[in-house]
């Protein structure tokens, strides 16, 4: 084995290894995984332990990172449940658009704000990169308190609701703005985009069509698993091969691939949760070590902005949205607090551009920020969410609706 193989598996394997204690470790005391894989990584980032240790990531975990995010993004599709939304599809449709688009617009229209007076400028592109990123949400930490605290009620169904479909909607979003950001000519961006997102839409319900076929003609889990990721691997080949969205498509495949099994829609989700969380720990902990000490400090004003202006776009377009569709107080005032966790979907989305041509300036800028972020979030969202639940007196609330959300990433 060549040595510089060696040095990435020893790598790998301790950053793991000491992600997954942390992770362990820090859930006892209400620390939620995902921050801890994340703080583990930025520990063995090149300007920490990296420059004592061998631990250079940036030429080497692309690949894995890649697959881990293609993985992601199947389960975000696989996991949505379209008729689960019609049955709600008046205030929670108006109240995801209008989470979503108010993180995109009062983010994009205040970073570009700072970085006009504080920065030197800043691109409109690139700020509305940071707003398709800040819409989305990671469930985990918002359905984690729910779970703790038996929540029933309005507010705890449109939760469930929304962000049930929340990261799907970022992807669309990101695809769309990196779409028409990087085309070249400003004539071709609109075809440049439609070109992309179809391609996506396309590829992806193509072999989502195949994939399902074969998952219903497979009888064990341990069977479909491999030709799963097989279909993950594929899809992202081709994305890359031919330009397109590997997010949206992955999201696609793990839609369709469920639709056509509709009534077996576990075939693809229960072999995926075997390595659901190897999958997160290695996609955290290599994304971390993609941590920047000296862009994070220069930057600590600048990603404190991003945090409130993400707080606030959200909080005030899902009240927004709640309010238009006819939602009871109880919701449209306390649902935005359990919609700011920030994980899988938004480090995948920063990493992203931190690898495109066009933003080698504000690559790492956009990475750190959203890493930095994430770990504030993620350690504080759980308490808003609580604090939303309470106000609305959804704590250990009896209710007679027995219907579970679906489970997202």
């Amino acid at each position: 084995m060549e040595g510089a193989n060696v040095q990435h598996l020893i790598a790998l394997g301790l950053v793991m290894s000491a992600g997954f204690m942390a992770g362990t470790w820090g859930e006892r005391i209400g620390i939620p995984r995902v921050a801890s894989y994340v703080f583990v990584g930025a520990l063995f980032s090149a300007e920490l332990l990296g420059s004592v240790l061998p631990f250079g990531v940036w030429g080497w975990s692309s690949v894995l990172t890649d697959i881990a995010l293609g993985a992601i993004a199947f389960l975000v599709g696989a996991e949505f449940q379209l008729q689960w939304l019609r049955r709600r599809s008046g205030s929670i449709l108006l109240g995801v658009l209008g989470q979503s688009l108010g993180a995109v617009l009062v983010v994009t229209a205040g970073i570009w704000a700072v970085g006009a007076l504080f920065m030197g400028g800043f691109s409109l592109g690139t700020a509305l990169v940071l707003g398709a990123i800040a819409s989305a949400t990671a469930p985990a930490a918002t359905i984690a308190v729910i779970e703790e605290y038996e929540a029933k009620g309005p507010l705890t169904r449109s939760l469930l609701s929304l962000v049930a479909i929340d990261d799907m909607l970022a992807i669309v979003f990101f695809t769309l703005v990196m779409s028409l950001t990087a085309a070249g000519a400003e004539a071709g961006r609109l075809s440049t985009a439609a070109r992309e997102i179809g391609l996506s839409l396309a590829a992806g319900a193509t072999l989502g069509l195949a994939l399902g076929w074969f998952a219903r003609r497979i009888e064990s889990d341990e069977l479909r698993l491999p030709v799963i990721l097989g279909f993950v691997f594929l899809t992202l080949g081709l994305a890359g091969r031919l330009e397109f969205s590997p997010l949206l498509s992955c999201m696609v495949l793990g839609y369709m691939s469920k639709l056509v099994a509709a009534e077996e829609s576990d075939l693809c989700l229960s072999p995926m949760s075997h390595i659901r969380e190897a999958i997160f720990l290695v996609f955290f902990t290599l994304a971390g070590a993609h941590f920047q000490f000296h862009v994070f400090v220069g930057a600590a004003g600048f990603i404190a902005a991003y945090i409130l202006l993400r707080t606030a776009g959200k909080y005030s377009g899902a009240f927004a949205g709640t309010w238009l569709g006819g939602a009871p107080a109880e919701v449209r005032n306390n649902v935005g607090l359990g919609l700011l966790p920030q994980a899988g979907v938004s480090i995948g989305l920063a990493l992203t551009v931190s690898e495109a041509a066009g933003f080698s300036h504000h690559g790492p800028l956009i990475l750190n920020t959203i890493i930095g972020s994430t770990i504030v979030f993620e350690l504080s969202a759980p308490i808003a969410a609580k604090l939303g639940l309470r106000r609305a007196g959804e704590t250990g609330a009896a209710d007679d609706d027995s219907e579970e959300g679906p489970e997202a990433v």
